[in-house]
């Protein structure tokens, strides 16, 4: 007896780089005082860069989110209000811009989404719901109000046809809300975080803190990177990351200036690991990047090893920066050109694409970088 339970310990005690693993949830245990150099070429083969066409119509301002969606390219410009589409050559194919107070128009946006479940793109007015329309954005299909009780939603994802989960980061108490736009009616309503962590410090979401993978929704935690599935109307902890004395706790922040939190960020805060500000997860890897002692870091959790690897950039000059994931590679946006230096060594580029960033002028449109998986 006395063996089997010294085996069953060992058991759950052997984790390959500090990692421990139970049916709930996987934590895995990091220190930041033990950062890696690892090559870009223990993950990836080769970089490939699509600019943006840089005519008049297309320009963007800023870029909110992206997606990639029937091989066309979604790019929400909120400064705009406009989405364009563009193809995988870079080419503008559409632009959608439906700003106005008629059927079908909205005055302001702030999230964009295909719904799985229907097939329509949707867009997100804070205050006017879910406007609904054909994949290209033209034909209008009909409004989804808020639930009475919510007088601003920020971002917001589909659970399945007839069910929203809505995040409002301005509402008092419970800023998600899971409504029934059937019955028009809050079905389940949780996550009571202060108002003023989203509003006067940087411990908030900078991009949708959903994304779906596996058709289940996740939702990330962004002052800690601690990552949920969202089941039965309630938020199960699927990946915990265990910094040690670098966890990061909100518990004792108080309600003071945005001047106060800037100045915390780059004292206190840098301290402890926090601020993340782009998650992607695909059958092998979850990825994160993290902010830490004044400095971005990247998390690539492997999941078949059972290993991780922070590090700041690869030992080549690039840096790992997670928007977008597929089972062929992750893809970001440089949203300025002259800043194409200071995310990746040029000098590594293949001769292809490097002669591709030899033509890109400082005020061109943003460029896509996509980081092919070996």
């Amino acid at each position: 007896m006395r063996t089997f339970i010294i085996i069953i310990c060992a058991l759950f005690m052997i984790s390959c780089n500090q990692h421990t693993a139970n049916h709930d949830n996987t934590t895995c245990r990091i220190d930041l005082k033990k950062v890696d150099s690892p090559s870009f070429y223990d993950y990836f083969s080769k970089i490939e860069i699509t600019p943006l066409e840089s005519s008049k119509e297309s320009l963007i301002k800023d870029v909110t989110e992206y997606t990639y969606h029937a091989g066309k390219l979604y790019i929400f410009d909120r400064d705009q209000k406009k989405i364009f589409i563009f193809d995988n050559e870079g080419k503008l194919f559409n632009i959608i811009n439906k700003r106005g107070n008629g059927p079908g128009e909205y005055s302001d946006l702030s999230d964009f989404r295909f719904n799985p479940f229907t097939g329509d793109l949707e867009l997100l007015s804070p205050m006017g719901g879910i406007f609904r329309y054909d994949s290209l954005g033209q034909d209008f299909k009909g409004n989804i109000s808020l639930p009475l009780k919510v007088s601003a939603a920020h971002r917001f994802i589909a659970l399945n046809k007839n069910t929203y989960l809505f995040f409002c980061e301005a509402r008092k108490g419970n800023k998600m809300v899971v409504y029934d736009i059937d019955q028009k009616k809050i079905i389940s309503e949780m996550y009571d975080l202060p108002r003023f962590l989203f509003f006067k410090t940087f411990y908030h979401h900078t991009y949708s803190p959903f994304y779906i993978y596996e058709n289940k929704v996740h939702f990330v935690q962004s002052y800690n990177g601690d990552v949920f599935t969202f089941e039965h109307n309630s938020l199960v902890l699927k990946y915990h990351w265990d910094f040690g004395k670098q966890n990061f706790d909100i518990s004792g922040l108080k309600d003071e200036s945005y001047e106060y939190y800037n100045k915390y960020a780059r004292t206190v805060g840098a301290k402890y690991a926090n601020t993340f500000i782009s998650y992607v997860e695909n059958s092998r890897y979850y990825i994160a990047r993290f902010a830490y002692d004044n400095k971005f870091w990247t998390l690539i959790y492997d999941k078949q090893s059972k290993k991780h690897m922070v590090f700041n950039t690869f030992i080549e000059g690039h840096r790992c920066i997670p928007s977008l994931i597929d089972e062929s590679g992750i893809y970001y946006i440089v949203d300025m050109p002259q800043q194409l230096d200071l995310v990746l060594n040029v000098e590594d580029l293949d001769d292809t694409n490097k002669a591709i960033c030899d033509n890109i002028k400082d005020d061109d449109n943003p460029i896509i970088i996509k980081y092919v998986f070996k």
